[in-house]
Order: C-alpha cells, then sequence, then structure tokens
C-alpha cells in the first residue's frame, strides 16, 4: 500500500510539473521600479494589480523593483503607494504572451488620498529576453484588414514571406521553407509529425486545417531569432498561439460577416498549369459567418475557475477552374464551436 502510495504521489509531481511548465509558456509577466521625483528609487512601496483574473498585492524590493509573473495575456491596471507620496495608478497597460511588460513608475510627493493617474502608458523593452519576436493581439487584428483565419496573421510580423509550395498557411520565417516551422497553440504542439506543417498536412493537398478561427484568438506570438532552450525541433520559427479566457467579470459579443464572391476581383494565379496547386485554379472566393462569444467566472468559484465559450457557425465557397477542364466548380465548408475552460489558483 505504501509503495502504490508512493507511485501516486511520484505521478502527480510529474503531472502538475508538466502542467506547469506548459501553463507558463501561455502567461507574461508585469514588472518595473518605483522611484520619487528625484530619481531615487522607492523600497517597500505598496504595489496593487488588479486584471482579468483578480487582483494582487505586492511591495517593492530595496532596489524599488517590482515582479507579478504567470499573467492571463490582457490588459492591467498597477496602483502605487508609499508614505509621504501621492498615489499612483497606471492603467491600460497590455501583457502579452512569453513576454514581460516593464513599467516605470514615478511618485509626487503629496498626500495618499491624492491619485495621479496615468492611462495607457508605454511599456519598456524586456531586458532579460533575447528572442526576436512579433507579438499580435486580438486588439491588433480587431483593427486591422487581415484574413479571417489565425494564419493570415503570421505574415504581419518581421522576417515572414510566402512559404511557396508550402501554401499560405506555412509560411518561411526567417528564410527557412515553411515546413521547419513549430507551432504550438496553449502550450500544445500542433505541428504535423509527418511533414512539419500546421495542424494537419497532406502530400496532396498541402495544409488542410487547423481548427482554430480568428475569433477564438486572443494572441499570437511569432518568433523568428533568438529562440530559448525549450524549443526544439525547428529550424525556422516558433508560433505560439494563445486562445482567449474568461475572467472575474462576465463580458461578451456578438458579430457577423459577410464577403460574397461577387465583392472581389477575379484572383491572379502565378500558377495557371496546376504544377503546384492540385486543386486547380481559384478564381472567386465567398465567406459568410455570424458569432457570439460569452467568457466569465462559474458562480461560487470567482478567482479560482474561469470559462469561454465561442459559437461561430460559418459557411464559405470557392470557385475554381480545375484543370483540363472549362466549367467551374464551387467547393463548401462549415466551420464551428469552441468551448474553453481554466482553473487557476488564487492570485492573493
Amino acid at each position: 500500500m505504501k509503495h502504490v502510495s508512493k507511485i501516486l504521489s511520484a505521478f502527480l509531481l510529474f503531472f502538475s510539473l508538466n502542467l506547469l511548465a506548459q501553463e507558463s509558456t501561455v502567461k507574461g509577466g508585469l514588472g518595473g521600479t518605483v522611484f520619487d521625483p528625484s530619481g531615487a528609487v522607492v523600497p517597500k512601496a505598496k504595489i496593487t494589480m488588479v486584471g482579468p483574473i483578480g487582483t494582487k498585492t505586492i511591495t517593492t524590493d530595496a532596489q524599488g523593483r517590482f515582479m507579478f509573473d504567470l499573467l492571463t495575456p490582457g490588459s492591467y491596471s498597477i496602483r502605487a503607494e508609499a508614505s509621504g507620496f501621492k498615489s499612483t495608478e497606471i492603467k491600460q497597460v497590455e501583457v502579452l504572451v512569453n513576454r514581460t511588460a516593464s513599467i516605470r513608475v514615478t511618485l509626487q510627493a503629496g498626500g495618499a488620498s491624492e491619485v495621479v493617474e496615468v492611462n495607457a502608458a508605454s511599456a519598456g523593452v524586456d531586458e532579460g529576453s533575447t528572442k526576436l519576436e512579433t507579438s499580435l493581439n486580438d486588439t491588433f487584428y480587431s483593427q486591422m484588414p487581415v484574413q479571417r483565419n489565425v494564419t493570415g496573421l503570421f505574415y504581419a510580423a518581421a522576417g515572414v514571406n510566402e512559404g511557396g509550395g508550402t501554401g499560405q498557411a506555412n509560411p518561411s520565417i526567417g528564410g527557412s521553407s515553411g515546413l521547419e516551422n513549430q507551432y504550438i497553440a496553449d502550450g500544445v504542439n500542433i505541428t504535423d509529425g509527418s511533414f512539419g506543417g500546421i495542424g494537419v498536412w497532406s502530400r496532396n493537398y498541402g495544409p488542410l486545417s487547423t481548427g482554430i478561427n480568428l475569433s477564438f484568438v486572443k494572441e499570437v506570438d511569432v518568433k523568428s531569432g533568438g529562440l530559448e532552450s525549450q524549443y526544439g525541433k525547428s529550424d525556422g520559427g516558433v508560433v505560439q498561439i494563445v486562445t482567449k479566457s474568461g475572467g472575474n467579470a462576465y463580458h461578451g459579443q456578438f458579430s457577423a460577416f459577410f464577403g460574397p464572391q461577387q465583392f472581389e476581383v477575379q484572383h491572379l494565379n502565378p500558377d495557371a498549369t496546376g504544377r503546384l496547386n492540385q486543386q486547380g485554379v481559384a478564381y472567386h472566393q465567398g465567406e459568410w459567418d455570424i458569432e457570439g462569444e460569452l467568457g466569465g467566472y462559474v458562480p461560487g468559484l470567482k478567482n479560482r475557475l474561469f470559462f469561454f465559450g465561442s459559437f461561430l457557425p460559418g459557411i464559405g465557397c470557392i470557385s475554381r477552374l480545375p484543370i483540363s477542364m472549362v466549367s467551374f466548380l464551387t467547393h463548401y465548408w462549415v466551420r464551428g464551436l469552441f468551448l474553453k475552460s481554466v482553473m487557476t489558483m488564487p492570485l492573493s
């Protein structure tokens, strides 16, 4: 019985360490230094962080520094308080995946009841990082004209180009071929084990599917150089995809999209012979969808268990002129549902 207990304990410990390692790859950090008006550091200042998954309070060290680790990507606010100084509140600090946002907090002399507010403070360079990466979050793609799929975001990053015969979903990153990248979604490697493409790759038809729609995505992080030691089996770049999550406040949205074939001009096809495109030459593509999403916390488990769900029924069609044929064929596809739950330890 004792041996069984030891084996079970060892298994649970190993499983917990794996979960912790996976969780840390889809989190970010927020830190900084507190100064007084003369530029001297302020030790033992009270720092309160408020974000999507709760509130946490710490104090600065002897060098005036503070750090919050393992934060869900999103927008946070920081409040700094110290005896003899006005309280300073910094709002809308963006935390990105696998990166530490660094801010400088300067306290002004005055009473603690007075508050200095700073909106949209700029985060400094992550001095502890050596990698070359581009982080693209939902704020970016909601304001920019990008394709309605997660792979369309890759091309907004530096060092990313068309992969040629590997298809649009598998770009060349840092000069490597499109099948030398590594793709990770919420800490899970989703790279095709046989060919190296994202999701499922076919020898005849190229990339088939990832199962991740754009409305499910919180952030895409494209690493093109200086990769950390935990990323192996990749001669190209590493793409991390983080899906949306719930929080301590209920949130949701409803939206619709339509782009009929009549709204676009005829596609230009550099490979009109079909040598690299065995599905034929594409001329027109149309797409329609309607989306609803809801996130928040499970009643009675605030600060501990969150949920997020998105329903995105959609239909698309593409008109092709198959090789050795003169009439158009139209192919249709559909897509659907995404659910996610996250359990976490309370912040304070």
